[in-house]
């Protein structure tokens, strides 16, 4: 009798060893298997992530790249208009508004509109890379006197060209023809706004070589919307 229950006892020893032996080695095929699975899933939306990314970035810099191919070669500073020149700018053959040159120096230029009785001073930083309107003041006491060697640039100065500009470039070699005569390498800027509720208002200047702005045109959409365009006429 007790040699017989030290044999069962071994087969239940034996019986219990295989089945512990049966069970690690399930734990450890799925171990092995779930790693893998969940790792490649991973690793795939990973990728998936960094392509689009990727792909974001190449837009953005494609995009940057055309913007500043549009520069690539033009030395803003040569659309300088002469310090002294006084431009009129005409609509339907009629004088509209005046621009003079007051000053300049190798960052700025300033100018006097005069529109009917309403005159303007604007400051321009008008470098090889960029021009921006960085002073605009109405009805000053000296419109005529040089502010060059110390005035305080606004708060929100609007670039027309140059990189990150408000306004986009949409041709860097037209050909205009103006009352003033033909003009070549003409720089067209535009700009698009929704200052009147429910309408699309566009702003275009044309910028030529030793004369600066040389057309000015404005359109707006809607039911009662117009267009108007001034050009340049004369230079004094």
């Amino acid at each position: 009798m007790r040699k017989a229950f030290v044999i069962f006892s071994l087969v239940l020893i034996f019986l219990a060893g295989c089945a512990k032996d049966d069970v690690n080695e399930k734990e450890t095929a799925k171990k092995k298997d779930s790693p893998i699975v969940n790792e490649e899933s991973g690793n795939k939306e990973t990728e998936d992530k960094e392509e689009s990314v990727q792909e974001e970035n190449v837009d953005e810099s494609e995009d940057k790249e055309k913007d500043l191919d549009q520069f690539m070669g033009i030395d803003l500073k040569e659309y300088r208009p002469n310090v002294g020149a006084k431009k009129t700018f005409t609509e339907n053959g009629h004088p509209v508004f005046t621009e003079e040159v007051i000053a300049a120096n190798d960052q700025f230029v300033q100018m006097l509109v005069q529109l009917g009785g309403n005159q303007t001073t604007q400051i321009y930083k008008w470098t090889g890379s960029e021009i921006t309107l960085v002073f605009e003041e109405r009805a000053l006491e000296d419109p005529k006197k040089s502010l060059l060697d110390g005035f305080e640039q606004m708060a929100n100065p609007e670039k027309l060209i140059g990189d990150s500009a408000v306004w986009e470039m949409v041709e860097n070699s037209s050909l205009e023809k103006t009352p003033y005569g033909e003009l070549k390498d003409v720089i067209v800027v535009r700009k698009v706004t929704d200052e009147v509720v429910n309408e699309k208002t566009t702003y275009t200047r044309f910028f030529a070589p030793e004369l600066g702005l040389v057309k000015e045109t404005y359109s707006l959409t809607g039911e009662n919307g117009y267009s108007a365009e001034s050009v340049l006429g004369e230079v004094k």
